[in-house]
């Protein structure tokens, strides 16, 4: 087994191990879909209240890959920002742990899948059907840019963390003529995979370019500025923003020099995960809150959030 791979395995199971041992209070919903048993997280904001006719933004998140809902929605950390901020969170399942992305019937089924868990979930609840998104890790942001790409007037912001764009999907956005969502990505540079060109994926950076040149932005001339952190960081992080001919902000990129992947801000203990390897991967940023930027930039889209 390569250093490499020990590293990620031994990641993941903390991942696991801590995540089962202290899972949130969260309410698992169980569907049959085209025959098969499926299910999903729903983490209700505790300021929701249903009696109120004012409609709730929905953010839907995706698993990494060889993970669960139940793992993302304990390691992400997202429900508390979610109750700070009055969303609901919707944590799906991929049917075999690891999203499709060169298989077309596996990946319209799960699409179909997505559609359906927004479809219940608007049932029981009362939500903004305009104010949707999707936030993917790793593999799950993978299938983000695919699923935010076959159907964007359901996503109204799409943000993708330490995510490379399969072949499949990068071709496909190459021919879609219709209004794709905004962008927030979050990209360590000392992940060994996310910049190589390789097994049917082109690097995280060419993903990111391609969707910020559909939506219009100017990939040549971005603006740039570090990150203040609080507290003592083995990385820095350089927030880059793309604009559009109108000079709108249409796809933001915080790039973190050093790092590795991992959910900035994520319910981990950081440092000891960053003594494991000393770096040789990159290392893990524990005090930028990636969920406070993901939810202001998704707000600051839609001015009735911001309000």
């Amino acid at each position: 087994m390569s250093h490499r791979t020990a590293h990620y395995m031994t990641s993941y199971l903390i991942i696991l191990l801590v995540g089962l041992s202290s899972l949130a209070v969260a309410q698992k919903t169980y569907l049959k879909f085209q025959g098969r048993d499926r299910e999903f997280i729903v983490h209700v904001p505790k300021s929701y209240n249903k009696k109120s006719d004012n409609p709730i933004p929905l953010v839907i998140c995706l698993h990494n890959n060889n993970s669960n809902d139940e793992r993302i929605a304990y390691y992400s950390n997202l429900d508390v920002t979610a109750n700070a901020n009055n969303f609901f969170v919707v944590y799906p399942k991929s049917l075999e742990s690891v999203w499709p992305n060169n298989d077309e019937l596996k990946i319209q089924s799960e699409v179909n899948y997505l559609l359906t868990v927004i479809q219940q979930v608007r049932a029981k609840y009362h939500i903004d059907s305009t104010h949707i998104y999707c936030v993917g890790y790793e593999g799950g942001g993978c299938f983000s840019y695919l699923f935010s790409s076959l159907c964007p007037n359901k996503i109204a912001g799409l943000s993708v963390i330490d995510a490379r764009m399969d072949e499949n999907t990068y071709f496909r956005l190459l021919k879609v003529k219709e209004r794709i969502p905004p962008l927030i990505a979050f990209l360590g540079t000392k992940d060994p995979f996310l910049n190589a060109v390789a097994n049917n994926y082109v690097s995280a950076n060419d993903g990111f370019k391609l969707w910020t040149l559909k939506m219009g932005g100017d990939t040549l001339n971005p603006t740039s500025e570090e990150v203040p952190l609080s507290g003592k960081e083995p990385c820095t992080v350089q927030k880059i923003e793309f604009t559009n001919t109108a000079h709108k902000i249409q796809t933001v990129l915080y790039q973190i020099e050093g790092g590795g992947r991992a959910w900035p801000g994520a319910k981990l203990d950081i440092d000891f995960l960053n003594s494991l390897h000393h770096g040789a991967f990159g290392y893990f940023c524990k005090s930028l809150n990636a969920n406070q930027l993901i939810w202001d930039f998704f707000s600051s889209k839609n001015p009735s959030l911001s309000e």
